[in-house]
């Protein structure tokens, strides 16, 4: 554990979380490093989520409530909004952190002044499957982004430095996709390091299916056109009628699968350890 702990502010958009945020809320207690604010932006949820962050009797989870629901675009500019601390992480409520998360990425962006932004590898998982993947492995060096190609890290597992990610707004008009959309302005002439340790657990076999991957192919070739990017406007499209074929054929879950890769026996024993029981006590629930 490194002394003199900086800040971090972890923003957390929900709606309607019940009850995967008890999960998530969990794997951010169990964090090795305690110096974290955690910033809850209630997106109009009409569960029980509301009664639920309300609850926690702990000074560093802050809570804002939206009366309605906006939009993911609006919860995440709030939570940048609200940031006091010195980096700034994500956590959706639905996924899960490695214990060893912040400190990890603490840790190499303290030590590293010329890198904006710090992204580890994620565990794709589901709460109705045994299906477990990973994407987003890095070598761990230091990569200038080069903005002609598509952003190189997620956004879910990365950690920036918050004083440049406020000189940047997440796009509201994007219902799907902002947070693509967030870094690659922020990654703009910057620095980045791509870890090979899966620090992050994302339930993307629960949240994206057919629809959601139409949807957003859909709004940014609508982007794409208005803003007169005609190449990345053709690819789009092109892609979106490769989708709409192999869906005819296959499930989402085969196809986002063919984008990621088998997971090591190491990932595999720490995704049994830390992931693997919060599946299991999710089913118990139900």
């Amino acid at each position: 554990m490194m002394g003199n702990e900086v800040l971090v502010s972890v923003v957390m958009p929900v709606y309607n979380g019940m009850p995967l945020i008890k999960q998530s809320v969990d794997s951010l207690l169990r964090q090795t490093y305690k110096n974290w604010e955690c910033i809850i932006i209630n997106d109009g949820s009409t569960d029980e989520t509301k009664a639920y962050i309300e609850s926690l009797n702990d000074s560093r989870f802050r809570v804002y409530s939206f009366e309605k629901n906006l939009g993911r675009p609006y919860a995440r500019q709030k939570g940048l909004d609200m940031a006091r601390g010195k980096y700034l992480a994500m956590l959706d409520a639905d996924d899960i952190y490695h214990p060893n998360k912040l400190e990890k990425q603490v840790d190499l962006l303290e030590k590293n002044i010329t890198v904006s932004l710090v992204s580890s590898a994620m565990c794709l998982y589901g709460t109705k499957t045994k299906h477990v993947r990973a994407i987003g492995k890095g070598a761990g060096e230091i990569v200038k982004f080069d903005a002609a190609y598509n952003i190189p890290v997620c956004h879910a597992s990365s950690m920036l430095r918050t004083e440049e990610a406020k000189q940047y707004k997440y796009d509201v008009n994007l219902k799907i996709g902002e947070d693509v959309d967030f870094l690659k302005k922020y990654l703009k002439g910057k620095k980045y390091i791509k870890q090979r340790d899966i620090l992050y657990y994302y339930s993307m076999f629960d949240s994206v299916d057919k629809t959601k991957i139409i949807n957003t192919l859909k709004i940014y070739i609508h982007k794409f056109k208005v803003e007169g990017r005609l190449k990345e406007y053709i690819i789009l499209i092109s892609k979106l009628f490769i989708y709409r074929f192999l869906f005819l054929f296959f499930s989402s879950e085969t196809i986002l699968s063919v984008k990621s890769e088998s997971m090591s026996s190491h990932d595999l024993l720490d995704y049994n350890k830390y992931c693997l029981p919060y599946i299991i006590s999710i089913s118990k629930q139900k």
